[in-house]
């Protein structure tokens, strides 16, 4: 018997008017973490500054104008590629004489005697030249240190390239939720990385399945071996919005943003498919089908799991019916004002399965957001940030 999908495809309506695009969230500011004091037998360090300009290789090159009436013209560099490499050192590959560090190019920042647990170097890809955030988290000492990883992880931007290295020791104090974020940015190892182990991670935000990751345990007196990720600076800014009445994107795939608002952040949800915006305001779980085929309409259905667990159940069997998709598609799970009063273990349970890491710390009021694809269950990207803290999820990104 041929079990008919609520997901089938609804043909485009004769004409629509272009969605607006959203105004711009407010700006998200986490502060930088102060390292604490380091106890003996690790010698006392003060780090850098946070931010540090790295030099440019390329300079623009000045070309003689053809025109004796103009002047000279200076053509802007073509854009640099970046190449970052970590190497992380637990106790025992430090007490050899072994070093941790990350290096950006040919210039190489060492870690070895700065302060013990998790060292977060953050690259911007929109940047012209490359520069980046250092912020040193002491998950061995305290677990106020790991809620603090977590937040600060939370809301690295999707443009961001993020590099983490572990020196001395950085989980013995280090949370479940901590390590979550982490799993969310494409950490596999770290689940199983144990007291004064090594690990390292590279880790593009915006393509997770692309992180590359290491860890030595700590019986080897060994660092790890070197990771190392390249990626092109000048990327674009998120959200990519179109101009209204501007030509449709000819590429063959499809782009997809979004970001969502807990109650404190404003309560809303924005939606930017190939750069036209759609804002949700509604409370509950927006699930959003995007298909690859652009004349196929979209799927929404609103399930609001702060109202009735019956509603959680709703939201269960959509999510259960996801392989009768006809297409390949896209599915979006949207968390508006609150979703988490009645949103039960079940519910949690299946929005894991579709490879949510974070779903178990959404807690009251807090924006969440997740994509999914319905063809390939390692690909999902999502964000979470926490009521307490006021500001929306990071942006998130797909194209396929």
């Amino acid at each position: 018997m041929v079990q008919s999908s609520p997901f089938a495809p609804v043909p485009p309506p004769a004409s629509s008017a272009a969605a607006s695009a959203s105004a711009a969230g407010p700006t998200i500011t986490i502060p930088m973490p102060v390292p604490e004091p380091v106890a003996p037998p690790m010698p006392v360090y003060t780090p850098p500054p946070p931010t540090v300009t790295v030099p440019l290789t390329k300079k623009p090159v000045a070309v003689k104008s053809s025109s004796s009436t103009t002047t000279d013209k200076v053509h802007p560099p073509e854009p640099m590629t970046v190449t970052v490499t970590a190497r992380s050192a637990g106790f025992p590959a430090l007490q050899e004489g072994h070093a941790a560090s990350v290096t950006v190019n040919d210039h190489t920042l060492s870690l070895s005697a700065t302060a013990r647990g998790f060292h977060v170097v953050v690259f911007d890809t929109t940047a012209a030249k490359p520069r980046y955030e250092l912020a040193t988290f002491d998950t061995h000492a305290d677990t106020k240190h790991s809620d603090r990883l977590a937040d600060f992880l939370a809301h690295v931007p999707v443009t961001g390239v993020v590099a983490i290295v572990a020196v001395d020791d950085a989980i013995q104090a280090l949370t479940p939720r901590a390590k979550a974020h982490l799993a969310a940015l494409g950490a596999r190892l770290i689940r199983v990385t144990e007291v004064r182990d090594a690990y390292a991670l590279v880790a593009p935000v915006r393509t997770p399945r692309d992180a590359v990751e290491a860890r030595t345990p700590a019986i080897e007196a060994a660092p790890t071996v070197p990771v190392a990720l390249t990626f092109t600076l000048n990327a674009a800014p998120v959200p990519y919005l179109r101009a209204a009445g501007s030509p449709a994107p000819t590429r063959s795939t499809r782009l997809i943003q979004a970001r969502a608002a807990g109650f404190t952040a404003g309560a809303f949800g924005e939606v930017v498919v190939d750069g036209i915006a759609k804002t949700y305001t509604q409370r509950g779980v927006h699930m959003i089908v995007i298909y690859q085929d652009r004349n196929a309409r979209r799927v929404e259905q609103c399930f609001d799991t702060h109202l009735h667990p019956d509603e959680s159940d709703r939201l269960v069997n959509h999510l259960e019916q996801l392989d009768l998709l006809p297409y390949p598609s896209a599915v979006l799970l949207v968390g508006v004002d609150d979703i988490s009063r009645c949103l039960t273990e079940r519910a949690r349970k299946a929005l894991s399965r579709i490879g949510s890491n974070l779903v178990d710390y959404i807690g009251f009021q807090d924006g969440f957001v997740m994509m999914a694809r319905s063809d390939a269950g390692g690909a999902t990207v999502e964000a979470h940030s926490r009521a307490v803290l006021g500001v929306p999820t990071r942006w998130i990104e797909m194209e396929y």
